[in-house]
């Protein structure tokens, strides 16, 4: 938008309106969240993958998918408060959550609740690489999505994506707002 500008206030006046147009371009989010299958999120700790569970959970009851039909699964996640959160915050949009210690038990319970339509699983931000080979080798067809948070920095980016790691289907980008400088991120995409 910017190539045929004869001026640095052209240039400036045209990505200013460019990027006013596309702010304005309405996408609506909720569309290309997951709303079945099994779903894995994983990141750092502290990136926002409970929250982001939510939000999903929010976006498939808004869709139409029962609350009875939405299972979240607490993986290996140790951390003093996790489970209590994700136990309240479930409760409170009346999901059953479930607490997994090992691959064994993550196998058995799955059992009993393949017949969910939608299964988050909310990872612990420990020991990422090994607790996502257990759970793929348990579950071969769930999507695995990293959450990252906007200001996560080049090399957060590069470890959760470098080649040795696991990949992941989608990235969700969290902690959203008008104090993040994403630049860090960014970069890494581009």
């Amino acid at each position: 938008s910017i190539a045929d500008s004869n001026s640095s206030q052209v240039a400036t006046q045209s990505l200013k309106n460019h990027l006013r147009n596309l702010i304005k371009t309405k996408i609506k989010i909720s569309e290309h969240l997951p709303n079945k299958g099994i779903n894995v999120l994983y990141g750092p700790t502290g990136a926002g993958k409970t929250s982001m569970l939510l939000k999903i959970i929010s976006a498939a009851v808004k869709k139409g998918i029962s609350e009875d039909s939405i299972a979240v699964i607490s993986y290996k996640d140790s951390r003093l408060g996790a489970w209590s959160q994700t136990q309240m915050s479930c409760a409170h949009v009346g999901v059953e959550a479930f607490k997994i210690k090992d691959r064994d038990f993550l196998k058995n319970l799955y059992q009993e609740i393949e017949s969910k339509r939608l299964i988050l699983i909310d990872t612990s931000g420990i020991d990422v690489e090994n607790n996502l080979k257990e759970i793929n080798s348990v579950l071969k067809s769930a999507n695995f999505h990293l959450v990252l948070p906007a200001d996560a920095s080049l090399a957060t980016f590069r470890n959760f994506c470098s080649r040795e790691k696991f990949v992941f289907n989608t990235l969700f980008i969290s902690k959203f707002d008008e104090s993040v400088s994403p630049w860090g991120l960014l970069q890494s995409i581009f």
